[in-house]
This record gives C-alpha cells, structure tokens and sequence, in this order.
C-alpha cells in the first residue's frame, strides 16, 4: 500500500503540467498480435512512462494487455477517449509488484471495455533510479503485447443437444451457442447444470453477445445451475429467428470450468 501510495502521489505532481501538451501529440498504436519494443527513461525521483494508444473495435468482447521482458517493476493505466493526466483518473490500473504487468478487461460490469480510443501508459512509480545486476539503469527497456478476444458463435445447435462445454480463460471465459427458434415453438428453454461454480447465462437475438448489460434475457442466480423458459407471452416475447445464449463466468478468469447446457422449445425439462 506504501509503495502505490506514494507512486499515485508522485503521479499527480507530475502529471499536472501533461495537461497543458499540444493537441498535436501524436503516440504509437498498439497493433493485435504484434510485439511493441518500448524504453523508459527514469529520471532519479521522478515518475517515468510511455504513452501507446489502443483502438478497441465493437467486436471486441475483452482485451489483454501483457508486459514482458521488464527488469523491473512497471505499471499499466488506461483511460478511454482522454490521455491520462492523473494516475487516480484512470478507467483500468493494474499496479501490483509483478515485473510483468498483465491487463485483462472485459464488457462485463458497470465500467466495462467501450469501444473507441484507450490511451495506455506503462509507468515506472518507485522514483528512484532501477538496480539490476549491481548496477543502475536509466533506461528500462520492455514488451507489450495487446490481443482483443471477440465475440463469437462455439457452435449451432439444435432442440434438444446436450452441450457439454468448457469456459476457457484463453477464450474470455465465456462460449455463445446459436439456436433458431421456428414459428411452431411456442418456448425457448434454457438449462444450465454441471458446473462447480457459480457461472451465468445472457441471451441475445440477431448477433452474439458482447455486452451482457444489454442482454435481452438473463440467469444470474448465485448457484452453479441456471434455467430460464422464454415464452411468447414473456414481458419480452420469445419470436422466431436465431438467438445467442452465452454461457460466462462473471467471477473468475483462474481456471478452466466445465458445464452442460441443453436447449429446448418446451416449457418442461
């Protein structure tokens, strides 16, 4: 807590006169995929960054931000839309001790991944000069990757398929199954089981999902089970065409999760 403390604190006293840099600043784009050398000149007592820009594009359901190969402990803040002025002014901060910041920010909650402009700025807090092997840099050299996982369609199914499925953390945690509902079905059912931990249903209609705040339909119990019946005459009736129903794990980003999933167009198991 010391340490981040007194990093946020120098942030603001030197960050104050970044507000008054040309409009006409220009910074590199991070591209998908591709590895971004970076340097960092530290000065002795003062807050050292780089400043990358990030353009999130409306398929994107999460994005990842890695730092690999630092000596030395770095820090990674981003803002949408605005370059960062103020360390305590960020969207997402991942500031923990590891040498090799990881980022992972998804749609998911109230101050979820937006489409648009992220400036990123990788941050060396701790003031004085890096000490490695004996000696002091004055330059920290490193790498950033940036990968975006999108949404998606893991397989079409039929009435009736049991889905035996895994929540991947290399897949965002989540799977999006396509269903189309006929003219003769008068329901939609949707049974979530076999999970050990508590994991969430959202249904869409005409595209996947990318954000679960305008799901049409939602199962976010507590429990590690799931089920919802849409009718036509539910409060949003159920109508012919394809939908998406997701299965995702709100919680945790650790480990792998089994579940089974079966879809229906009876109102009864």
């Amino acid at each position: 807590m010391k340490r981040l403390l007194l990093g946020l604190s120098m942030c603001f006293v030197m960050l104050v006169p970044l507000a008054a840099k040309s409009p006409r600043q220009s910074f590199p784009n991070l591209v998908p995929g591709r590895i971004q050398s970076g340097r960092i000149n530290v000065n002795q007592g003062q807050v050292a960054y780089q400043t990358f820009l990030v353009q999130v594009p409306e398929t994107a359901y999460a994005m990842e931000l890695q730092i690999e190969g630092s000596p030395t402990d770095l820090d990674i803040f981003i803002r949408h839309e605005h370059e960062i002025t103020d360390y305590r002014q960020v969207d997402f901060a991942s500031a923990a001790s590891d040498y090799n910041e990881r980022m992972y920010v998804t749609r998911l909650g109230g101050n979820g991944l937006q489409t648009g402009t992220y400036y990123v700025d990788i941050v060396y807090q701790l003031g004085d000069l890096p000490i490695v092997d004996g000696r002091r840099l004055s330059q920290i050299p490193y790498q950033l990757r940036l990968s975006f996982i999108n949404a998606r369609v893991d397989r079409v199914v039929e009435d009736g398929d049991v889905v035996e499925g895994q929540l991947d953390p290399d897949a965002g945690m989540f799977r999006t199954y396509e269903i189309r509902v006929p003219a003769s079905a008068d329901a939609l059912r949707i049974d979530l089981f076999d999970a050990d931990y508590d994991i969430d249903i959202f249904v869409t209609r005409d595209s996947p999902l990318l954000d679960p705040r305008v799901a049409l339909y939602k199962g976010e119990s507590l429990f590690a089970r799931e089920n919802m019946v849409i009718t036509r005459d539910s409060g949003i009736p159920l109508r012919t065409g394809v939908y998406y129903v997701s299965v995702v794990d709100q919680l945790s980003q650790a480990m792998p999760e089994d579940f089974s999933l079966v879809m229906s167009f009876s109102e009864e198991a």
